[in-house]
């Protein structure tokens, strides 16, 4: 084994970041479902929906382009008072952020959350809004009803408390509020005091409109039951008359033009519409059985937005009062995507599971469907124009010569599980089983194959080209792992340096590489005998590295919150810095073209591209640098079984964790060792402890490597329940 070499130890700073840069080729035009669309004249407009969706128009609803949100969650409505000042609401029960009020004041370039009542659980979500003028409004969620007079930046708790799902002023004065449980609430006076008005409960009402201080509509559907409503009142909410009652459904809401015409959206495609004031509702469906949620207006034009479970994007458009609806969102494919690979800056093919083949000629502007089999796709690797090589995931190898004009099939030796491949060209290529101990070689487009038994597990491999390369070897899953170097095509290997737990690395050219180990990165520059310590990586969990070039690196890593969300990240300094480009994603691979285009794909049929420029944001940090000691809150709190720790340290220490009863007897120890200076994460895992429900405590003890004046002790308390 080769010798470590450290260096300068550099900090490690995340930034968010503007996104307009980024392009969602699939789906259109947002990459989740939409729950809420305002426009604020003819031009502008937003929409929001799952994972912190927000997209904009400038050129009424022609195109879109996405804004950032600064946490994760669920967005259910927006309004904007003018092109500038806006606010949305939302909440979902995803950790840590379990509801959201969002303001702007510079058209959504950058948003703050200014989220009423701070409390630590689900009850902080809010599911609409109303404004009756432009600083004055008011959000109904589930602590009840708040209200602004400075347009969002902050706001009081008032009357109605409890299970607010919908609400509606029609002027400063008088408004209406849906509570699930306790019915229609009605205020005369601006909010300032709430009376129960009607007994319409266990109703979840998901939109009430009113066109005088009489005539209103209330829509939803039963909070335990399977059926749909809309109701009509002609006495200011005091009762109210059943227009219409459908099984098996939902309404989720109503925009009401005058007192004869009106229009209903909900689950399954309905679209429904009034002209005699409700008497009569007619079925207007569109062409997808989508689930509708909001509906705006546009002069007179009007839209519908919604979403196909959380994954997939819907709007609508008409320019007529009915049975016309144009589609604005697209879907080319609901699939998992696993991989990507250009030719060259223009031509490129991606492949997935069911037999998922899609064609490029246009840099990825455009694609096309050639799906010809039936098989999982693992791998794809597109060595030049003509030919193009796909590994199925019970060993199949399919390979064209012609661009696609005809495929063969042939059946690789001795794999059973997932295959990665890479071809240099129409003859030399390369394959491993991950988790096998061979690595296959082929100087015949496949035809025939030698092989190198490695005697361990391998987990990744990288060529450079068809003589240079590396393959991962991970013994155990966080054990000892390495890397094997080769210069001449497999025959002779090199040992490079001993890491715990690699998992992912890669290099640039025959001498320049980046590996990610045990949340540190290091550099190479002489293929891999020796490494420098480049930076440290907090709360991340590394799944695939890209470079660029000697400064420009991209990282495709798990959310530290949600194993099934991924984010893009990118260094220009060679890996000493980090800032977040693209969160939110089901992303399974990234992919750098000629061009330098970086593209990315995923479940889901997520296929997005990104040009290689942002712009970073300064007032969006996510991590800083560490300047000094810090033991956080273990999450989940309470938990069962396990429990994630977080900890920072301002410079290389011995750091001890250990977990004791309320007894002082010590449980666990979780951190025993030296490390530098950074954020970490480590989990509590109480399976096989045998321990009880009750209060535990979990202790930080650092002492400073550089014989500090004086060493760092915390404290904290956390909840097991079994």
């Amino acid at each position: 084994m080769k010798k470590l070499i450290f260096t300068t130890v550099f900090s490690f700073l995340i930034t968010s970041q503007s996104f307009p840069q980024w392009v969602w080729q699939n789906p259109k035009p947002s990459p989740y479902a939409l729950h809420g669309i305002f426009f604020v004249d003819s031009l502008y407009g937003w929409a929001v929906g799952e994972f912190s969706t927000i997209i904009k128009t400038t050129n009424g609803g022609n195109s879109w382009f996405e804004q950032t949100a600064p946490l994760r969650t669920t967005l259910r409505k927006v309004f904007f008072s003018n092109r500038e000042k806006g606010v949305i609401v939302g909440g979902d029960v995803i950790a840590p952020y379990f509801g959201s009020v969002l303001y702007t004041t510079n058209g959504g370039e950058t948003w703050f959350d200014s989220d009423p009542v701070p409390y630590p659980n689900d009850t902080r979500g809010f599911n609409d809004l109303s404004f009756v003028s432009e600083q004055a409004g008011y959000i109904a969620g589930f602590i009840g009803v708040c209200k602004t007079t400075n347009m969002g930046i902050s706001w009081q708790v008032q009357g109605v408390t409890g299970w607010a799902t919908s609400i509606y002023f029609i002027d400063s004065l008088n408004g209406w509020v849906g509570n699930t449980v306790g019915g229609i609430f009605r205020t005369t006076n601006g909010g300032e005091n709430w009376q129960q008005i009607s007994d319409i409960h266990w109703t979840w009402h998901k939109s009430i409109k009113f066109i005088s201080p009489q005539i209103g509509w209330v829509v939803g559907h039963g909070l335990y039951s399977n059926y749909a409503v809309i109701h009509k009142t002609t006495n200011g909410g005091l009762t109210w008359i059943t227009q219409d009652s459908t099984l098996d459904a939902a309404y989720n809401d109503i925009e009401v033009f005058d007192s004869l015409n009106a229009i209903v959206v909900g689950d399954y495609g309905r679209v429904l519409f009034t002209s005699d004031g409700g008497n009569i509702w007619f079925y207007e469906g569109t062409n997808d059985l989508g689930n509708y949620t909001d509906i705006a207006l546009q002069g007179i034009r009007k839209w519908i937005v919604g979403g196909i479970d959380y994954y997939f994007p819907q709007m609508y458009s008409s320019r007529t009062f009915g049975f016309s609806w144009e589609e604005r969102s697209s879907i080319l494919v609901k699939g998992n995507i696993n991989q990507i690979d250009f030719s060259d800056s223009l031509n490129g093919w991606c492949a997935g599971e069911g037999g998922l083949l899609f064609k490029t000629t246009d840099a990825g502007n455009t694609w096309q469907e050639k799906n010809l089999f039936s098989i999982d796709f693992s791998s794809i690797s597109n060595p030049t124009l003509a030919d193009i090589f796909i590994a199925g995931q019970s060993g199949q190898l399919i390979k064209t010569t012609d661009g696609g004009i005809s495929w063969q099939i042939f059946q690789l030796p001795f794999n059973y599980g997932k295959i990665k491949l890479k071809f240099f060209s129409r003859f030399y290529g390369y394959y491993i089983e991950v988790g096998a101990h061979n690595l296959y070689k082929t100087t015949d487009g496949g035809v025939s194959w030698t092989y190198f038994e490695l005697n361990n597990l391998i987990q990744d491999f990288h060529f450079v080209d068809s003589l240079n390369g590396w393959v991962l070897i991970n013994q155990f899953e966080y054990g000892d792992s390495y890397l094997l170097h080769t210069t001449n095509g497999g025959k002779n290997w090199i040992d490079s340096t001993a890491f715990a737990g690699i998992s992912t690395f890669s290099f640039l050219d025959r001498e320049l590489g980046f590996i990610i180990a045990n949340g540190q990165i290091f550099k190479t520059t002489d293929a891999g005998q020796s490494w420098d310590y480049v930076s440290n990586i907090p709360l991340l969990k590394p799944d695939q590295l890209l470079v660029q070039d000697r400064l420009i690196i991209y990282m495709l890593t798990e959310d530290y919150y949600s194993n099934d969300l991924f984010s893009v990240y990118k260094s220009i300094d060679g890996g000493e810095t980090w800032s977040s480009i693209r969160k939110y994603t089901f992303l399974n691979n990234i992919f750098l073209s000629n061009s330098k285009k970086l593209f990315g794909v995923g479940n889901y049929g997520q296929i997005i591209s990104y040009d290689g420029t942002f712009t970073l944001i300064s007032n969006e940090n996510v991590f800083s640098p560490p300047n000094k000691y810090l033991l956080f809150q273990n999450f989940p709190n309470p938990f069962n079984p396990n429990t994630k720790i977080s900890y920072q340290i301002p410079e290389m220490s011995f750091v001890q964790i250990k977990v004791y009863d309320v007894l002082g007897k010590e449980v666990a120890t979780l951190v025993n060792e030296e490390k530098h200076e950074g954020k970490y994460e480590v989990e509590f895992r109480t399976d096989g402890l045998h321990l009880s429900s009750g209060i535990y405590f979990y202790r930080l003890q650092v002492y400073p490597a550089n014989g500090g004046p004086e060493n760092f002790v915390e404290t904290k308390k956390m909840i097991l329940l079994r």
